[in-house]
């Protein structure tokens, strides 16, 4: 990793290689990655969605107590990359899968991906079922 870092590369190999880690199950050296190079490269977008990621993966032992850290890596990949879509749904995802509390904040990234990727079919779906969500939360609290 040091000799990368020498080599003046932008933090994607080492994304790269962590969710390639992530994907072997292989989280504890996926992780140990991640949190280097986003120490070495904190503005490396790529490097936080993935983290994100792997953050969340079902096979990860730790995934459920792990969505709070994942909303947070995918946070920080959006104010990087604002303009991409994916980071955006991304976030949502991770939110939405949290107490209700942050369904507002999910919508927002939701919305927000399908401005910029208005094809995005997961996006569209998953607002769909997040408004769903929303009106029944409405109606409880109402009746």
């Amino acid at each position: 990793m040091r000799r990368a870092t020498e080599l003046g590369t932008d933090g994607v190999c080492f994304a790269v290689l962590g969710d390639y880690l992530a994907d072997l199950d292989r989280f504890e050296e996926a992780e140990a990655i991640f949190t280097q190079t986003l120490e070495d490269y904190p503005k490396c977008a790529m490097a936080w969605r993935d983290y994100g990621r792997a953050l969340i993966r079902d096979r990860h032992p730790r995934g459920e107590q792990n969505l709070l850290q994942a909303a947070e890596a995918f946070e920080r990949a959006a104010e990087l990359e604002p303009e991409r879509a994916e980071n955006h749904y991304r976030l949502a995802d991770a939110l939405s899968c949290l107490h209700s509390g942050f369904l507002p904040r999910a919508k927002d990234h939701l919305e927000r991906c399908l401005e910029l990727r208005p094809d995005h079919q997961k996006a569209r779906t998953a607002l769909v079922e997040l408004e769903r969500l929303l009106r029944e939360e409405d109606e409880e609290e109402a009746g």
